[in-house]
């Protein structure tokens, strides 16, 4: 099995693959924008990067733990996402 790449296996936590820095700078991010598309956040964190693909793999997998959600499209149909506030309840 000499072409097998064991370096790519996704975490069950990440199933697309993001790093840990790259959802902090995202979760930073839209903490203090609070709403924007994948491309403005691409633009912002990553500005030498051609594609967003990076972030839209951090904004799923911060989606899929619920920390993100889709609040829809902008004119020029881009998805745009906020940071979800969660509302701790005392004991």
């Amino acid at each position: 099995m000499c072409c097998t790449r064991s370096s790519t296996r996704r975490g069950a936590a990440n199933p697309n693959g993001s790093t840990t820095a790259l959802r902090s700078y995202v979760l930073g991010a839209l903490g203090v924008l609070k709403v924007a598309t994948a491309d403005q956040l691409q633009r912002l964190l990553r500005p030498g990067a051609v594609s967003n693909k990076a972030v839209r793999q951090a904004l799923g997998d911060l989606a899929l733990h619920g920390l993100v959600a889709s609040d829809g499209n902008t004119r020029a149909r881009h998805k745009t996402v906020s940071y979800v506030v969660r509302r701790v309840r005392r004991l």
